[in-house]
């Protein structure tokens, strides 16, 4: 795991870009040589999921909210999609 404030030197504004071009380059050197997969839980960074992408690497996003149940006898598409 790699970890980084995000911090900028100059002005001290958050900045992920460098981390996240880091980790990309990283995977990429990895997964030319390794299988892989990338899986992402909580909250999705776009910007993340599609760097995974672009190097060629499986996403898997797991959403692991709580929802209702939707599978309910006798419920139909038009009454699911009222609730």
């Amino acid at each position: 795991m790699i970890i980084g404030d995000g911090i900028h030197t100059k002005g001290g504004k958050l900045d992920n870009r460098p981390l996240i071009l880091l980790r990309t380059q990283l995977q990429r050197f990895l997964a030319s040589s390794l299988p892989s997969v990338a899986l992402q839980t909580g909250w999705f960074e776009l910007d993340q999921g599609i760097s995974r992408v672009q190097a060629k690497t499986p996403l898997l996003n797991i959403d692991l909210r709580q929802r209702k149940c939707v599978n309910s006898p006798g419920a139909d598409r038009a009454h699911l999609i009222q609730e």
